[in-house]
């Protein structure tokens, strides 16, 4: 259930909780990015102003918000402090659109800066006290695409030449010693790759499957589940640490492993209809409760197996496969599509965060936009 809610100034793009139960918010608006914190009420504590280069939000096992820019990353303290700063190594032409922490460490994805000749993505690890531990430049090879007739045409039309890796949450992905960056041709066909790389050495063991890649998860012992979705695919592939193909499922979404177990709130925008879903050892799909709408956020999983998710302006709680209840997290007056980050818990509480379009009464004005941060009580 909603414990309080607040409207937002600006639109969140990502959210977090400080161990010392502060709320972290990065928003944006057309005047550029912003580092917002809430206390457990969702009174705003304090905002920094990021600019219009900022590329995401992290926080590290000492409890640093990291505000990622193209240039590096910035450390702030729970009282938003600037507490250091950390310069990724510069590349002509190519910007830090990606930041993965690595035992202390920061690993930074570059993209090609808009406008410049293409050339190789690049990947860096860096200490803290900005010493390269290594370097790797990745192939940029023409994507080809095998399978549905219409998919091959529209890969023929859009020639790559630009690459942006951190388009998604998701896009650098950690399993052990190894680590996924995903590369995708956006915005124009969707068509990405995965990199597989060792996080000790930066060497590259396997390339992933081409296609319209949607989200990535990180399996045991290094291995990875792989989720396309687009051009008439729909199917998770798991890869293990060698880059071998282990298993093929028709499913994709927002996975949910423990252990050997893997759900997978279903993402498909095809005209099927999306389910809660399991993916078993044998390659079979177990299909649980139907899902309405599409827009979802990034789940919650607690302790006891209990799975939480907000789509379309609704918490969903799961048991299983099956929808338990739904609680509305929608303001008055408020309609249209329901655009969500993800759903964390910290010491405090349960938050979310939710983007929509204000409706209001027939010809008593435009429509607006609204965005908010709620508590909840899960």
């Amino acid at each position: 259930m909603v414990v309080a809610a607040r409207e937002l100034l600006r639109q969140p793009w990502d959210i977090a909780v400080l161990p010392t139960g502060e709320v972290m918010v990065w928003s944006w608006t057309p005047d550029g990015f912003y580092l917002d914190a809430y206390d457990a009420n969702l009174a705003i504590l304090w905002t920094r102003d990021l600019g219009h280069r900022s590329a995401g939000m992290s926080v590290d096992g000492n409890g640093l918000v990291w505000a990622l820019d193209n240039a590096g990353a910035s450390a702030y303290s729970d009282e938003g402090e600037l507490k250091t700063r950390i310069e990724a190594p510069s590349i002509p032409g190519m910007e830090v659109s990606a930041l993965e922490l690595v035992d202390g460490d920061f690993v930074f994805a570059y993209r090609h800066v808009e406008g410049s000749l293409p050339d190789n993505p690049a990947l860096v690890r860096v200490t803290p006290s900005g010493a390269v531990l290594w370097s790797t430049r990745l192939t940029t090879e023409t994507i080809t695409f095998t399978g549905d007739p219409y998919a091959r045409e529209v890969a023929g039309r859009f020639s790559v030449s630009t690459w942006k890796c951190g388009f998604r949450a998701g896009t650098l992905c950690r399993s052990g010693d190894m680590l996924l960056a995903v590369y995708a041709d956006m915005p124009r066909s969707g068509i990405g790759v995965g990199y597989a790389l060792s996080l000790t050495t930066g060497a590259l063991s396997y390339v992933t499957k081409y296609g319209p890649i949607n989200n990535v998860a990180a399996g045991s012992a290094g291995s990875f589940l792989v989720g396309y979705m687009g051009y008439g695919i729909f199917e998770t592939i798991s890869y293990s640490r060698a880059g071998n193909e282990q298993n093929k499922w028709a499913s994709q979404g927002y996975y949910v492993l423990e252990g050997d177990d893997v759900r997978v709130i279903e993402l498909d925008n095809r005209r099927s209809l999306p389910r809660l879903a399991r993916l078993k050892s044998d390659g079979t799909v177990v299909t649980g409760d139907l899902l309405e709408g599409y827009y979802t956020s990034e789940p919650y999983l607690r302790s006891d197996g209990m799975l939480f998710f907000a789509r379309e302006g609704l918490l969903n709680a799961v048991a299983d496969l099956r929808i338990d209840y739904r609680t509305s997290l929608k303001p008055p007056a408020v309609d249209g599509a329901f655009f969500h980050t993800r759903i964390v818990s910290g010491r405090n509480g349960a938050f979310a965060t939710y983007s929509a379009n204000r409706i209001p009464p027939k010809g008593s004005g435009p429509i607006g936009h609204v965005s908010g941060l709620v508590r909840l009580a899960i």
